[in-house]
């Protein structure tokens, strides 16, 4: 075998590593016997291999294979030149800081004007709820004076406007949302990136922290104040969206309509005749004038079924059926019922149109589209408008008067007074029986009891008169309900009355939230400490001005090294106490960078949220064929408008302001989980494109992204999520949010009696829901989901070490050659570090090297004259390291400004 002539130096090789004292592991004195790691991410034990690189026991066999055989000269010229390079990394030093103590605080600050302009974003959007909230006061207390505190009025009109308002204000909310979210995950990035000294700290007690993520791990070394900060920023910004889309509703005013059946008279004269404006309680003269100017409209039976076959009507009062079957009949009006107003309990299959199904066949489930306009028959019963008139004796005649009419004609309440006391009395007693009672069996009895009067002879000589104002109701058959052909229909319209209400104490705990959040952003702001990795080109650039002597030799680790141990109290991660050299892993996708318990996670709460979409349609469209249970209700519609547009659920008869809070938290439940998944993506395409911009070192040689940037290295203002990923993200979750305010949303139905009364008693409170929007969430949802999961699957472009967000692993991964004393301020490339030339390979193949190490010498002199000669004795110095590591089996890869070839997978590297 070719690797049997290396000897016994490999093993004297390690013996000598593992006893050096500036070579020492990171794990600390008080390391626990059995090998674990602490938790988050602890290494694997040091008896077995658990991380996921291609070291197997395979690899360890080739190991002890190739320690086999070893001239003695070469075995002792590889430890000499390599404890000589081992001594040179461990005495360097960072040669790059700045001249003065003033120009390195200012220049290792920088990195706080990211967080700043967070904090002036933050400005803005509390300076815009500002505006807004006092705009809503100035319009609810002084043009509509409002007494209302909870929830007062800012518009009141047409139901289409009031939607419109609440669609866009809802819009907006949710923008200023996003930008609150924004801003606060990337000042939370900030409070939990470590600094320099953060690193160190948790490396000499042999665990890691995470760089470019915000890891809640990292504060045991970041300290436990930033984690406040950090939890503030949580709690003010995460349910920021349940609590602003509560602040403006809508609410509607239903207006219950009586159904009258009349002659079919083309001068719509019957329609003002006393006998309809009394059964309609219109006492307005102006009433007499109302169908010539268009209040009512004329509909056909197609039209008419179609306005009033609806669960909800907004813009109707009263509305008359024409018929050609009343021409000859005594009894001139007939009642066919009520429809719309206040909410009671239904039966099932029952709807507030029923009236319209009542004809010849009842129909289970009435629906406009079952009934042929041509042949609507309706069913009524004759209007019974009963009036008693009495005529009494009085000191200048006789008056009548009936319980409507009294107050009018009654000589007791002219001034001065024209009857006697004892008259006047006796006409109240008369007056309050008849007001409550029209019987007029009840009313003779009443007069004939002398106990009841003063004076029981004027008592005696009243006379009492039944009067109908709409038919002959004294026939028995009229008694009986009618069917009836519908020609025609006159329909009142009158103005839409919706309300558009602003929430007060809402928007006074969004302000509070969005104070609270502000003063957060400038405290993490100007937080104290210097050198702050916040991104992976802050770490690389930190590691490469000063390497880690705890990380040196494991020039592969990678982020599979470690085992992560979940629900667990403490946090952190170790090294292995072993450094055995390894070869390069297999080219992994993007997914193998994150940590697969937030793809649980999301996966968990996405299908959750479509399990509980499809039971919301399955109501939906239960609650469309009226299969409505008993004690429902029927359907509401989306913000108080649209017919059919949405379903009302979890409604409440109740005006307590408690009530209607919660509901309105419920209705906006969704929106919390909006949230959390947008933490959860961010977090998701952070890692995993931290991990493509550290592995693109390997493809090409480029400037460092830092946040601070020195002589050519780069700078942005974002950390680890590029805009073109960030901006499509957040404008996707923007939509989302909006979507699910349109979904689901706190409905409000403010009844009216058919006289315009308000029914106070049965103010509705309820969850519309709406099909259509929720259906395009769900497939925005989908499609995030399905993109993101598309990016995952991509494969790195090389097969370097997924180190990812692991401090160990980047500063593994940075100890450079010894004369590259400025890598990490010039443009760096990550490969195996070896540089001759020629005449290097020439002069050592007298040596008697194997094919393999001659070919790697090789491909460094190619690389070497590609990029200039350097001088003789720093190339003799790294061709003799370079053979020294090769002779025993071992190479070594870093960011390096120097040459670098790409690493070989059968070569092993330390």
């Amino acid at each position: 075998m070719k690797y049997q002539s290396l000897g016994d130096a490999r093993q004297h090789f390690f013996t000598a590593r593992r006893h050096t004292p500036n070579d020492a592991p990171l794990a600390s004195s008080k390391r626990k016997a059995d090998g674990w790691l602490s938790p988050i991410l602890p290494f694997r034990r040091t008896g077995r291999n658990y991380h996921s690189g291609r070291v197997s026991d395979e690899t360890e066999l080739m190991y002890t294979e190739r320690t086999d055989t070893l001239p003695g000269s070469i075995t002792a010229r590889s430890n000499s030149v390599y404890s000589d390079l081992k001594t040179a990394y461990t005495s360097r030093q960072n040669p790059n800081e700045p001249e003065t103590s003033l120009d390195k605080a200012q220049h290792k600050r920088k990195w706080i004007r990211g967080a700043l302009i967070c904090a002036y974003s933050a400005c803005v959007v509390l300076l815009v709820n500002v505006i807004i909230t006092f705009a809503a006061i100035v319009r609810a207390y002084g043009e509509y004076g409002s007494m209302e505190l909870m929830f007062a009025p800012i518009y009141k009109g047409k139901c289409s406007v009031s939607r419109n308002w609440v669609t866009g204000l809802h819009f907006f909310i949710n923008c200023l949302c996003a930008v609150t979210l924004a801003t606060s995950s990337y000042c939370m990035q900030c409070l939990a990136s470590p600094s320099r000294a953060d690193t160190d700290r948790a490396h000499n007690q042999g665990r890691w922290l995470e760089i470019g993520t915000a890891s809640i791990g990292n504060f045991r070394f970041v300290g436990y104040k930033r984690l406040s900060l950090w939890l503030v920023l949580l709690l003010t910004s995460l349910p920021i969206h349940i609590i602003y889309n509560s602040v403006v509703f809508a609410s509607t005013a239903v207006q219950q309509y009586k159904v009258l059946v009349t002659p079919n008279e083309s001068d719509a004269s019957l329609a003002a005749s006393e006998c309809v404006r009394s059964a309609l309680d219109k006492d307005n003269p102006d009433f007499l004038h109302s169908v010539p100017q268009g209040s009512f409209e004329h509909l056909s039976p197609r039209e008419c079924i179609d306005t009033f076959a609806v669960d909800y009507l907004p813009d109707r009062s009263a509305l008359i059926l024409l018929t050609n079957e009343l021409y000859n009949d005594n009894i001139t009006v007939w009642d066919a019922g009520t429809g719309s107003g206040p909410r009671i309990p239904v039966k099932e299959g029952s709807r507030d149109f029923d009236w319209i199904c009542r004809g010849e066949e009842a129909l289970n489930e009435c629906e406009g589209d079952q009934i042929d306009p041509e042949n609507w028959k309706v069913t009524a019963s004759p209007l019974k408008v009963k009036l008693l008139n009495i005529t009494a004796p009085s000191q200048n005649g006789t008056i009548i008067f009936n319980r409507n009419t009294f107050a009018k004609v009654s000589p007791c309440y002219r001034q001065p007074l024209v009857e006697p006391d004892i008259l006047c009395r006796d006409m109240e007693t008369l007056y309050r029986y008849i007001a409550k009672d029209q019987n007029i069996d009840g009313v003779l009895d009443f007069l004939r009891d002398a106990q009841n009067w003063q004076n029981s002879s004027w008592a005696n000589a009243i006379t009492v008169e039944e009067i109908s104002q709409c038919g002959y109701l004294s026939d028995s058959e009229n008694e009986k309900t009618k069917i009836f052909r519908i020609e025609a229909c006159l329909s009142e319209k009158i103005p839409e009355i919706c309300e558009l209400r602003f929430s007060f104490p809402i928007a006074i705990i969004v302000l509070a939230l969005n104070i609270v959040n502000l003063a957060s952003m400038f405290m993490s702001a100007y937080d104290s400490r210097d050198d702050v990795l916040l991104t992976i080109g802050d770490a690389i650039s930190s590691f490469l001005s000063r390497p880690d002597p705890n990380s040196r030799g494991r020039c592969l680790s990678s982020k599979s090294n470690v085992y992560t141990r979940a629900f667990t109290a403490s946090s952190g991660t170790r090294y292995s106490q072993v450094n055995i050299p390894k070869r390069l892993p297999r080219p992994k996708r993007w997914l193998h960078s994150i940590n697969s318990f937030h793809w649980y996670i999301i996966v968990a709460m996405y299908f959750a949220s479509l399990a509980a979409a499809i039971y919301l349609h399955r109501i939906v469209f239960g609650s469309g064929k009226s299969q409505n249970s008993e004690g429902s209700f029927s359907g509401l519609s989306a913000h108080s408008v649209k017919p059919g547009s949405a379903t009302s659920m979890f409604w409440q008869k109740s005006g307590r302001s408690k009530d209607i809070m919660s509901l309105m938290l419920l209705a906006n439940t969704p929106q919390l989980v909006i949230s959390i998944s947008y933490f959860l993506y961010n977090n998701l395409l952070t890692s995993m494109l931290l991990a493509a911009e550290y592995n693109g070192y390997a493809l090409h040689r480029s400037y460092l992204r830092v946040t601070k940037p020195q002589g050519k290295q780069r700078s942005e203002l974002y950390i680890s999520l590029p805009y073109k990923y960030g901006m499509p993200l957040i404008v996707a979750f923007v939509v989302l949010h909006w979507l699910a305010s349109q979904s689901l949303s706190f409905v409000q139905e403010i009844p009216f009696y058919a006289d315009g009364k308000l029914a106070d008693n049965d103010i509705v409170n309820s969850m519309g829901l709406a099909p259509v929007p929720m259906i395009v969430a769900m497939v925005l949802g989908s499609l995030i989901l399905i993109a993101v999961f598309g990016i995952s699957i991509r494969r790195f472009g090389s097969r370097m070490p997924l180190a990812g967000n692991c401090s160990a692993g980047i500063s593994a991964a940075c100890h450079p050659p010894e004369d590259d004393r400025d890598a990490a301020f010039k443009a760096v490339m990550w490969g195996e570090v070896v540089t001759t030339t020629p005449e290097d390979l020439e002069g050592l193949s007298a040596a008697g090297i194997d094919d393999e190490t001659r070919s790697t010498l090789s491909r460094a002199s190619m690389a070497t004259q590609d990029r200039g000669s350097k001088s003789t004795s720093v190339r003799v110095s790294n061709a003799m390291a370079a053979l020294s590591l090769e002779s025993a089996g071992v190479a070594h890869c870093s960011f390096t400004s120097h040459d670098v070839v790409t690493p070989s997978p059968r070569q092993l590297y330390s």
